[in-house]
């Protein structure tokens, strides 16, 4: 499925925005695209030693910031195009990855609602076993912007 040019233009906004950014979403810049249509993406990234716990392994909360911007991302690419406000996010952490393991992470938006998008994402290791699974709940409901400038 094609991209409209509008959706891509969000999306490499949002990728300047991660490689320029000195707040918290700045992790993102180690992510590289995949492949992504309107509401599905994957994407790559090679464990570094910045995205690690005490004991060797991809911290915890890296990998709760990649499903909450990664999933924002595609959630943002169906219309209304609202990234939303999370609400409530839920992972079960199932293998370690390492550094300089590739992982490959995929997201989706499972249900869009007028008022919560439901999301979800997995992080794999390149041999498809699973690391990560979540599930990211957004409030998108009224009040909240577009990332869309008509």
């Amino acid at each position: 499925m094609a991209l409209s040019s509008k959706v891509r233009q969000l999306l490499m906004g949002m990728g300047a925005y991660a490689q320029t950014t000195k707040g918290f979403d700045r992790v993102a810049k180690a992510v590289e695209l995949l492949s992504f249509e309107e509401g599905k993406a994957s994407f790559k990234m090679i464990v570094d030693e910045s995205h690690l716990n005490r004991p060797g392994t991809l911290h915890g909360g890296m990998t709760a910031t990649l499903v909450d911007t990664l999933t924002t991302a595609v959630l943002a690419s169906k219309p209304p195009h609202k990234p939303g406000v999370s609400v409530d996010m839920s992972i079960s952490y199932l293998r370690p990855a390492k550094p300089g393991q590739e992982i490959i992470i995929n997201a989706e938006v499972v249900k869009l609602g007028k008022v919560l998008a439901f999301t979800a994402a997995e992080l794999l290791h390149k041999d498809g076993k699973l690391i990560a699974k979540a599930s990211h709940t957004k409030f998108i409901g009224e009040g909240m912007p577009s990332v869309m400038t008509e």
